[in-house]
């Protein structure tokens, strides 16, 4: 069985606020489950997240070197 977090979890785990943890669920770009009334991300949607942000990063670096 895969590991579940709440929001909170979640966004403690990736560093940053469970609304933007919402969001992201609402975007369709980290997998999760209700249980209940409850949303629940899943292992899966916590690797997603933490893909998306290794490439933001990536980015970001790749364009700061350009304007140095």
């Amino acid at each position: 069985m895969q590991k579940e977090f709440t929001t909170k979890e979640a966004a403690e785990i990736l560093g940053i606020s469970d609304s933007r943890v919402r969001q992201m669920v609402l975007a369709g770009e980290i997998d999760h489950r209700y249980f209940g009334r409850v949303l629940v991300i899943t292992q899966k949607g916590i690797n997603q997240a933490r893909i998306r942000q290794d490439k933001r990063t990536k980015l970001f670096r790749s364009d700061v070197k350009r304007a140095a």
